[in-house]
């Protein structure tokens, strides 16, 4: 399993969030230990090819957004990791991802 992205969320300054190679979303404590797992893609993503890349969380620290190597981004709920959109007919690979301030739209 490799990691493509990591990120240390603003309200939970204790825990590393990485984007991995098979496509998973893993929280880590300082100490390295691994917290959770969710999956970063949603139903039939899975079944395709392709790793996470970027990724980035809302505001409020609930969703995260993922850019994955299969030119779609998803949207995933953090905590149980349903896939709650996914953004298709990207016509190059994104490169990176961000929400808008209201959190309306993704950016990437």
């Amino acid at each position: 399993m490799g990691i493509n992205d990591v990120l240390i969320p603003l309200h939970s300054g204790d825990v590393l969030l990485a984007s991995c190679q098979d496509r998973q979303l893993r929280s880590y404590s300082i100490s390295g230990k691994l917290l959770t797992t969710v999956r970063g893609t949603g139903g039939e993503a899975d079944l395709q090819q392709g790793s996470l890349e970027k990724f980035c969380l809302d505001p409020s620290e609930t969703y995260a957004a993922s850019v994955c190597s299969d030119r779609h981004v998803y949207v995933v709920e953090i905590r149980s990791g349903k896939c709650v959109a996914a953004i298709t007919g990207i016509g190059e690979s994104a490169t990176d991802v961000e929400f808008s301030e209201d959190c309306r739209s993704s950016v990437y």
